[in-house]
């Protein structure tokens, strides 16, 4: 029985580990990555800035350890109650939580509200434009008498 305890211990680390191992390599696989001659930025798929290159000097343009959402959406109040419970009724930022690419189109979901944002990536040698071209709102999310198209937000 002394034996088997050591062996159980070791068995558990393993298996441990290598799940950490498989989830990290999962999310790499999931990261966004936008890149042109310039820089190359790698976004993790909650929405962080991973990683900004400068691609002439490959200096690391973002400060390790900060946690910052590439996007935000403001609405001048939120529109669900379970929001308004929690928030003052008042001008209000929502931080991206989600983001993935769909052909050159980022698909941004935020905090606490029901729709997700489609941005259109405008890539050129030099730059990189990213343009508001609307917002995707499920059926069913907001009541009939409420027809908002597009939610209130800036």
């Amino acid at each position: 029985m002394k034996k088997i305890i050591p062996l159980l211990v070791v068995l558990t680390t393993i298996v441990l580990i290598s799940c950490t191992g498989g989830s990290e390599k999962n999310n790499n696989s999931n990261d966004v990555i936008i890149e042109n001659e310039q820089f190359k930025l790698v976004v993790r798929s909650n929405a962080i800035a991973k990683s900004l290159v400068l691609k002439s000097s490959g200096e690391e343009c973002l400060m390790p350890g900060e946690s910052i959402p590439l996007f935000s959406v403001t609405q001048e109040r939120p529109y669900h109650n379970e929001i308004k419970l929690g928030h003052p009724n008042k001008k209000t930022t929502f931080q991206a939580d989600t983001i993935y690419k769909e052909g050159d189109r980022l698909i941004v979901g935020f905090e606490l509200v029901p729709y997700e944002a489609v941005i259109k990536i405008n890539e050129t040698p030099s730059y990189v434009g990213f343009s508001l071209e609307g917002f995707k709102v499920e059926p069913g999310t907001y009541p009939d008498y409420l027809k908002i198209t597009p939610p209130p937000a800036t």
